[in-house]
């Protein structure tokens, strides 16, 4: 995708970052007590299980909302990074990056006490990073098979 778009995408990039840290940190009150989850797809299957028997309505909703938005809100860290810098327009690269971005959030969210350390949410978040990356791919596939050279 052509340099010249480089600034928009940066901007863009900028946005995205200081929306998330607003959603993720600074939009929530601090909690008494952090928690914390390190054992794989606890919450994923507590939503599901929410999800399967019925329940409340409300509840049903939380865990649509914490499913799909945790996948949801890191599309755009699958592609606009890779947008602005191209070495980052690689699997590996884009989600070890991905990765790190999310831990550290993870972690400042935990010792901010403005929201609970969740392995699923890495998990989660990173698929939504590689869904945003294979997005990315086929667009620049696209555009090269427009723009040759």
């Amino acid at each position: 995708m052509g340099k010249h778009t480089r600034p928009l995408w940066a901007a863009l990039l900028i946005v995205y970052v200081l929306g998330m840290v607003w959603l993720m940190i600074l939009d929530r009150p601090p909690m008494a007590v952090p928690g914390i989850n390190l054992v794989p797809f606890r919450t994923v299957k507590e939503f599901a299980e929410l999800l399967r028997d019925g329940g409340q309505y409300y509840l049903r909703r939380i865990a649509v909302v914490n499913l799909l938005g945790n996948v949801g809100m890191f599309l755009p860290l699958g592609f606009l990074p890779a947008m602005v810098f191209p070495r980052l327009r690689h699997w590996g690269r884009i989600l070890i990056t991905a990765a790190a971005v999310i831990i550290l959030a993870e972690t400042v969210q935990y010792v901010t006490l403005r929201g609970s350390a969740d392995i699923d949410d890495l998990i989660l978040n990173l698929i939504g990073t590689a869904v945003g990356f294979g997005i990315f791919q086929i667009l620049e596939k696209a555009y090269n098979k427009r723009h040759p050279g």
